[in-house]
This record gives structure tokens, sequence and C-alpha cells, in this order.
């Protein structure tokens, strides 16, 4: 499934797939990207280098890997207050986002997807 390494989520589930569901739909619910983007187009470096801490812990926690990988080196940006929301890589974590979003989804209405 685009965007979860399921193996590592479960792993640390003990290979329970409802609670690695039930803590990926809180991910959705939890709004952590909208608040980056908010944060970003409002132009408060603080509060966009926390958004975006916020979005990798958990992209971590959950093995998320490639949100993960693409939102560290826009959190050290925020962090340099080198960052704007005209940064390129932007549409490209945003593209990332929304397939894992799609991904997390199908595993919500199927966890059995995500043992394959």
């Amino acid at each position: 499934m685009y965007g979860i390494n399921a193996e590592n989520g479960l792993k640390m589930l003990g290979g329970n797939a409802a609670i690695y569901c039930k803590m990926l739909d809180k991910y959705v619910q939890g709004n952590y990207f909208e608040k980056f983007i908010t944060a970003l187009n409002g132009g408060d470096m603080a509060e966009t280098a926390s958004a975006a801490h916020a979005l990798k812990g958990v992209s971590a926690n959950l093995s998320l890997d490639e949100v993960f990988e693409h939102i560290r080196p826009l959190e050290l940006a925020a962090k340099e207050n080198n960052l704007s929301a005209n940064d390129p890589r932007i549409p490209e974590l945003t593209d990332i986002y929304n397939k894992t979003v799609e991904s997390i989804k199908q595993a919500i209405a199927d966890p059995s997807l995500l043992k394959q």
C-alpha cells in the first residue's frame, strides 16, 4: 500500500491490524497535514515548524515512510526560517500525503490489505 510500511506498523502493535487501522484513522482525523499547510500559508515559521514536527512524529510512529521522509527537510527549513508556501517541495508532499491517505482509507475499509 502506497506510503504505509504496514510490516513495521503492525510489528509495533503485535500484528493487531484493528488497532493499527484505528490509529491510522486518527492520523487522518487529526488534520496534521492541514495544520502544517495552514501555518505555512499564514507565514508563521514557528507554528509551521511545530506543525511539521507533529506531522513528522506521527508519520514516523505509524510507519508512513513517504510522508516522514518528505516532511523532514521541510521541518528543518521552517526551523531555519527558510521555507515559503511557494516552495517547490510542497506540491510533492501534498501528492504523497493524498496518496497515503487514500491507502489509509483502503486499509481501514479492508484491514487484510495491510498483511499482503
